[in-house]
């Protein structure tokens, strides 16, 4: 710039005549310097794109050939197949999809599928799933064959009801054709030597699985299912693990396998629904006296709504290591002519216990949940003559108690040297502050079960699971003093680690409110002042004020139905055991929260959702509001993921030097939190995200993983 012309820059003035023709002059001077840089850069530029044009292709020549130096085209194919079977999934046996081991590694490169289609191992495990069959509209259905599938009409009277029956029950039978072969090729690529790990679940449609019977809608015959269940028997010397979730008739075609053809079967499940009424449904024993429950090497057996006599099924009692139990099938409702429930007792545990010497791992649900008068108790307690029975490998214990029939007499009975994980589920006999009645006449002062146990077993609980509903505040507070080395407490069943079985949450959790998301005063039991009690406190001179109750707790799970505690006595709770100053003096960090808020909090507590990090709302997570879209949208058939940092709690601890959360993972959702979009073996759980409202289809196979 022309040190003349300055002033005009900081000025609004316009420039003289004389001005202008300098700035001119000056302009057209400069004018071709210009012009030859601006064709420099061009030319340089073009220069550029030219070197950047041989530089890609140079470098896209040179690592072509340097993948041709991976390490991993030179690992020797014992140990390319060795990694691949680290690829399997672990929770669950191998689904028929693509998007996970084996199929995957088929669509990689022709040396990878030929390696993963020679290595048995690889298809020793596959999930098999059914969806449900077309029902038809009207009865009687029209009769359809395989063979009538390949005519292009039916031999029946034309309507569009029939006409659209006939085509999408054609068209079932054609996928389940299809399927039957993809298994067929799945299992002879495992070989006829490897151990087979099998998971059958069949959905039979709307009736099932509130229906074992064949009636004319639920349309099951084995001309359909024939092949794929007689490829799955053919293999049986090859069954190492069975898991079942069918109707009953296709279970009895499973236990009638004789024990000399399993010679390698460690474990048999079976999965179904929680026990139902339903009078319609066949009382048919699917257990034969010597079947598969008689196998040699058979350890662990899990059964579900048992529709037989535990004692009359076959067992190998004295080989198993796991055993779990969910009670037996009802079949017919309460006030009918048939006979009485079948109900696991007291006295039917112990005798259990007495042939299972060998368990680790045991699962019961006693009586029923029921409103059915109490029973006489089953067992007398033990006298000092009475040898009582030791269970010393037994660490895991889940006991669902009935309503018939409190189990203390029969813990009186155990000695469990070895229990730290237990969950205990009772019937909730507390509606409205009064006991159930089903409990009055075992006198309302009577210890619950649950402290009859941890009496005994307290010092050597880790981890206990209980449905809080079924205590009074008092019982609460007593069964908190009994756990001085728990490190892992949920006050609700399943919500921080999984179960065995299944749980009926639907019974577990029937509480009879006064309202929506209201709770009467003296129903509430996880109070904030039971809260206070779990928060250790330091006086001024730096000790403790009182006792400290569970003091290695490191995990601490609630699921609220009703609004009980407040946010801010979770965060005192959650900061005081953070502190560095308390933990310096033995007590647990605690490194996992998982709380979740089912209900506004009152108004008279300041409830402020904002501060929480959540927004009320249906189907909403947190941070995410109901007209919108979470970015990376998990799959339908994965769990979605939860938020792991808590805002409110970072605010409030903020201020407060001594409370390191660095490692920790806080968990707390807002209400109503989203159902979990998992598909689970009893069919599709429907996505809350917008726009995944029909995904995934029946018979995507991921969609059973």
């Amino acid at each position: 710039m022309d040190p003349s012309f300055v002033h005009l820059l900081e000025t609004n003035a316009a420039p003289s005549d004389l001005d202008i023709a300098q700035l001119r002059s000056i302009i057209s001077s400069h004018t071709p310097s210009l012009l030859r840089l601006d064709a420099t850069i061009a030319n340089l530029e073009q220069q550029l794109a030219e070197a950047r044009k041989e530089h890609h292709i140079l470098d896209a020549h040179i690592q072509t050939h340097r993948r041709l130096l991976s390490p991993i085209r030179r690992l020797p194919v014992d140990i390319l197949r060795l990694i691949f079977e680290q690829c399997l999934p672990e929770s669950h046996n191998a689904i028929m999809s693509t998007s996970q081991a084996p199929m995957l590694l088929t669509h990689v490169c022709h040396l990878w599928r030929d390696v993963a289609l020679q290595s048995p191992r690889l298809w020793s495990s596959i999930h098999i799933p059914i969806p449900p069959c077309p029902q038809p509209t009207q009865a009687p259905p029209p009769v359809i064959t395989l063979m009538s599938v390949n005519h292009t009409q039916s031999q029946h009277d034309s309507n569009s009801s029939d006409d659209e029956y006939v085509a999408s029950f054609t068209n079932w039978i054609l996928h389940l054709g299809r399927r039957t072969k993809v298994v067929e090729t799945w299992l002879d690529r495992a070989g006829r030597s490897t151990g087979l790990s099998i998971s059958l679940a069949i959905c039979a449609g709307s009736s099932w699985p509130h229906s074992d019977s064949l009636t004319p809608m639920d349309p099951w015959p084995m001309e359909q299912l024939g092949p794929l269940i007689n490829s799955l028997l053919s293999r049986s010397r090859q069954w190492e693990s069975i898991v079942l979730a069918a109707p009953a008739h296709i279970v009895a075609l499973f236990t009638a396998v004789q024990p000399e053809q399993l010679p390698m079967l460690n474990q048999f499940t079976v999965l179904r629904k929680s026990p139902v009424f339903n009078p319609m449904a066949t009382t048919a024993q699917p257990y034969a006296s010597r079947g598969i429950l008689h196998a040699p090497s058979l350890q662990s057996v899990t059964l579900q709504a048992l529709n037989a006599n535990l004692f009359a099924i076959g067992l190998r009692w004295e080989n198993l290591v796991e055993f779990h139990f969910d009670g037996y099938a009802h079949h017919h409702p309460p006030n009918s002519n048939a006979p009485p429930f079948q109900e696991l007792s007291s006295k039917d545990a112990l005798e259990i216990l007495r042939r299972c010497r060998r368990l680790r791992k045991c699962t019961m649900y006693f009586g029923s949940l029921l409103n059915t008068p109490p029973a006489p108790p089953s067992l007398s307690p033990p006298s000092h003559l009475d040898t009582i029975i030791t269970m010393p490998s037994l660490q895991q214990l889940v006991v669902r108690e009935g309503r018939q029939e409190r189990l203390g007499t029969l813990f009186r009975w155990l000695h469990l040297p070895n229990l730290d994980n237990l969950a205990f589920i009772s019937p909730l006999h507390r509606i409205g502050g009064a006991p159930d009645p089903a409990f009055l006449t075992q006198g309302e002062d009577t210890p619950s079960s649950l402290e009859t146990l941890l009496d005994v077993q307290g010092h050597t609980i880790k981890s206990l699971q209980l449905n809080h509903e079924s205590f009074t505040r008092e019982e609460l507070y007593r069964i908190v003093t009994k756990l001085p080395n728990v490190e892992h407490l949920s006050f609700t069943v399943g919500f921080l680690h999984g179960l065995p079985t299944i749980p009926a949450e639907r019974e577990i959790h029937s509480i009879v409110a006064a309202g929506p998301g209201v709770r009467l005063e003296n129903e509430m039991t996880i109070t904030d002042e039971f809260m206070d009690a779990l928060t250790p406190k330091v006086d001024a001179e730096g000790g403790f004020l009182g006792d400290v109750l569970l003091p290695r707790l490191r995990s601490f799970a609630y699921k609220m139905h009703i609004f009980e505690f407040s946010q801010a006595a979770l965060l005192k709770f959650i900061a005081a055991r953070r502190d560095r100053r308390i933990t310096a003096m033995g007590v647990a960090p605690l490194q996992h929260v998982k709380v979740q808020f089912s209900a506004p909090e009152p108004p008279s507590r300041a409830f402020n959702p904002d501060a929480l990090g959540y927004r009320q709302g249906r189907g909403t997570r947190p941070d995410v509001s109901s007209d919108e879209t979470p970015k990376h949208a998990p799959r339908c058939c994965h769990k979605s993921e939860s938020q792991k940092h808590w805002p409110a709690l970072q605010s409030f601890t903020k201020e407060q030097p001594h409370v390191d959360l660095s490692g920790a993972v806080f968990e707390v959702f807002g209400p109503p939190m989203a159902p979990s979009p998992w598909v689970n073996m009893w069919g599709v759980v429907t996505c809350p995200f917008p726009g995944h409202e029909n995904a995934p289809r029946d018979w995507d196979p991921t969609a059973w993983a």
